[in-house]
């Protein structure tokens, strides 16, 4: 996609960041799709009981998204459960028009499950949402945080991703060979990437992974100047008021597509999923069950069991939370 702001850009963007304003003028809005009445509208960290197939209608297009949801809170260590700080959201006709909005949220910190639940203003706008979250007196933030990533879709086939942070959105391509690919969607804002570095240089933020001895153990993290806090492995998130001086970022980065007749799959991932898979690793998976005639439930809930037992086998004890949107596009 070429870089730049397309009316039609401006447009999906506004809808997914001013849900009240698509509220209000959602005639307008839908410029010409078939209005509907909102069936379903949930935030959860539970699994989706069943799966939905939402149909979205006009202009001539009707595109139809079967999709699922599979959750799993991780272990401590120890291999004592915890609290799943993972949540997810689907919303079928968002705001009256034929368009469908998914997400998936991980949180971080003691109240990172508190952190990732403001789906109201999610929905109204990003940089509102980092807001109240950093003004709310019942969330304590200073360590505490979410990623978020978004894909919000239209019946004409425009997807418009959203991502703040290392969770993922990616699409399935299957070519006429039958052969799958991943097409990337967002990309993982973590130290290792440069531009992402540099920002948290020039605030004098630290990079640099956790030491045990004196030896480097994990994963690169962002520190602050003069304290060994926060210790975030991602470079953009919501909250994390103590992150902010050390230059962690809530701002969303959006790439916007056509969906191709060949784009058969949509997926969106908290990283417990993809930490030791890679994304063309897990289209591959989901494309061979779908052809052996498995739906989207049993998928997401194969893909969710296959990266917790790749957590038990490296990790032992420790993992993360699991937590995978698996959608048919047709």
């Amino acid at each position: 996609m070429k870089e730049g702001s397309s009316p039609v850009k401006r447009a999906i963007a506004r809808r997914l960041t001013d849900l009240s304003a698509l509220q209000r003028a959602a005639p307008e809005a839908a410029d010409g799709f078939k209005l509907r009445e909102r069936t379903f509208s949930t935030l959860s960290c539970a699994d989706l009981p069943e799966e939905r197939t939402v149909v979205l209608e006009g202009k001539g297009c009707v595109l139809s998204i079967r999709y699922a949801v599979w959750t799993r809170p991780g272990m401590d260590p120890g291999g004592f459960e915890k609290d799943n700080q993972d949540s997810w959201l689907a919303d079928e006709f968002l705001g009256g028009s034929a368009t469908a909005l998914f997400g998936v949220f991980d949180g971080h910190g003691l109240d990172g499950r508190k952190a990732q639940r403001y789906r109201e203003a999610v929905l109204a706008q990003f940089a509102e949402c980092n807001r109240a979250i950093l003004r709310s007196v019942a969330i304590n933030c200073s360590l505490s945080g979410s990623t978020v990533v978004t894909a919000l879709v239209q019946a004409g086939g425009r997807l418009l991703a959203a991502n703040v942070g290392d969770s993922r959105a990616f699409l399935g391509r299957v070519d006429e060979a039958g052969k799958a690919a991943a097409v990337p969607l967002t990309w993982d804002h973590t130290p290792d990437v440069p531009a992402e570095a540099a920002r948290i240089r020039a605030h004098q933020g630290r990079i640099e992974p956790f030491r045990v001895d004196g030896a480097p153990v994990g994963p690169l993290r962002v520190w602050a100047a003069s304290s060994d806090t926060p210790g975030l492995s991602m470079t953009r998130a919501f909250g994390d008021a103590v992150a902010v001086s050390a230059g962690i970022s809530s701002e969303p980065e959006l790439q916007e597509v056509v969906l191709q007749p060949a784009d058969k799959y949509l997926l969106l991932a908290s990283d417990g999923i993809f930490e030791f898979m890679e994304s063309a690793e897990i289209v591959q998976l989901v494309h061979e069950q779908a052809q052996q005639g498995l739906a989207p439930q049993d998928i997401a809930q194969a893909l969710t069991a296959k990266a917790r037992e790749q957590w038990i086998e490296a990790e032992g004890d420790v993992v993360d939370d699991c937590t995978a949107i698996v959608a048919f596009l047709d």
